[in-house]
């Protein structure tokens, strides 16, 4: 039987996933958003375009899938960004 499901181990798989949820839920107006996530390269750039992101997806979707995508971003930036 297979192990637990685990998340993305690189930044790059961790990121993928990220914009992945964006486009699922926003369809191809996440292409309006993503590039800003994609490119930060400072913890205030990523943060800034989460919260673009979440803004986004909490105007077309509603606060829960903000909130979900704010958690996921978060765990990210722990992981990835140190902190």
């Amino acid at each position: 039987a297979a192990g637990p499901v685990t998340g993305p181990h690189t930044r790059g798989e961790a990121l993928s996933a990220l914009t992945r949820f964006l486009h699922d839920n926003l369809g191809p107006d996440a292409d309006l958003v993503t590039g800003r996530l994609e490119k930060a390269k400072t913890q205030a750039e990523f943060a800034a375009a989460v919260e673009r992101c979440a803004d986004m997806l909490g105007a077309i979707r509603g606060q829960q899938k903000a909130q979900l995508f704010r958690d996921r971003a978060k765990a990210f930036a722990a992981a990835h960004l140190g902190g």
